[in-house]
């Protein structure tokens, strides 16, 4: 078993005198029980979350919805229920970036199509085949931990020290080396596959399984590798 794998099974029990302790019933303790890993799934902090499941207004209900009527929703045992508000929490949308405007690069290529199978780029900044182009919170840039102005402030200056090389060069366009960000993804993948990231579904993921959110390292260590280009990835013309 794998350290990561480790700490994920280690981090999987729930913790003490809390779903239990503010249910009334054994099945709502074990509802409001995830059944993944801690951290799998990003981690919503709340003080109020388990003493309001066991007020006497509040239903919990886990069965998914089969359809929504005119007065509320069916769930899958069955059962209609009457709602005044239906509010969709359904997470973020990671896996088709830029999906609904058209970014057509070398060979009339589009982005959509480069990315038909979940996005990737060179340090979430810059993808192969679309010269010029530069991302901000491109993929795998996010951060379920601190603020992502500290991922954005690097990207900047890194996409700035890109067009200043042009200019400088006289040239007209740069773009990332295909085998440069080949390799780049691929220890990225390499080094999510072994997180707890990897043990559940969730918008982190394409449908396949791939992470396609997250760095899987330290801030630090990804402003220390993006805040000044090495140009030797690029090429320029």
């Amino acid at each position: 078993m794998t350290k990561a794998r480790w700490r994920a099974r280690a981090c999987s029990r729930p913790p003490p005198r809390t779903a239990a302790a503010s249910c009334p019933t054994r099945r709502c303790a074990k509802k409001l029980t995830p059944p993944y890993p801690l951290g799998c799934k990003r981690l919503i902090y709340s003080s109020d979350f388990y003493p309001a499941m066991s007020q006497p207004n509040v239903e919990l209900v886990t069965d998914g919805i089969a359809r929504i009527t005119e007065g509320g929703i069916v769930t899958a045992d069955g059962q209609e229920r009457a709602i005044d508000v239906l509010v969709c929490a359904t997470g973020f949308e990671t896996v088709h970036l830029l999906s609904s405007i058209t970014v057509t690069g070398l060979g009339g290529r589009t982005l959509r199509e480069t990315w038909a199978n979940g996005p990737e780029a060179f340090h979430g900044i810059s993808v192969a085949g679309f010269p010029n182009m530069f991302l901000s919170l491109g993929p795998n840039t996010a951060t379920g931990h601190t603020s992502t102005l500290l991922y954005i402030e690097p990207e900047t200056q890194h996409s700035i020290a890109c067009i200043q090389a042009v200019l400088k060069s006289g040239k007209r366009w740069i773009e990332v080396r295909p085998e440069v960000m080949r390799a780049h993804n691929d220890a990225l993948q390499q080094r999510l596959a072994g997180s707890v990231w990897s043990l559940c579904r969730s918008w982190y993921r394409t449908q396949e399984g791939r992470i396609v959110a997250l760095f899987p390292g330290f801030t630090a260590e990804y402003v220390k590798a993006v805040r000044h280009p090495n140009l030797n990835d690029y090429r320029m013309g």
